[in-house]
């Protein structure tokens, strides 16, 4: 698997810094590696313990999409900094990845906004991924 889509310096090191502890309420500065996109897919979603263990699961949709992280709409909030393993439909195919969660905000209507980052995608899934986004 490729590594390291999400890390690096798309963030600030103070947004850095937050994620490994306190959670950020709000989106961190538009200072982002990849532009993202308008882009709603389906996915499917696994939120994962400090162990990689799963703690539940769901359906949620990407609001807007890059090479490094997405923004999604879910139904519940979710604990700040963890991860979630996600399973995103890209055209015909079935994208497979791994996200720390960035940011997350309350909605409307009892939705919320989670700000996700890639964190390891087969190399595959990643030109799926590009592909779709150049085409929207």
């Amino acid at each position: 698997m490729a590594k390291g889509l999400g890390q690096g310096k798309r963030f600030s090191s103070r947004a850095k810094e937050q994620t490994r502890g306190d959670f950020l309420s709000s989106p961190p500065s538009e200072r982002r590696r990849w532009p993202r996109r308008p882009a709603e897919r389906l996915l499917a979603y696994s939120w994962l313990d400090q162990n990689q263990e799963p703690l539940d699961m769901g359906m949620a949709k990407t609001v807007d999409l890059s090479e490094g992280g997405a923004s999604i709409l879910i139904h519940r909030p979710l604990a700040g900094g963890e991860t979630l393993h996600l399973f995103m439909a890209v055209e015909e195919h079935l994208v497979e990845t791994k996200a720390r969660m960035v940011y997350q905000r309350p909605l409307h209507g009892g939705f919320y906004q989670v700000g996700a980052c890639f964190l390891s995608m087969e190399e595959k899934a990643q030109r799926y991924l590009r592909g779709s986004i150049l085409n929207t």
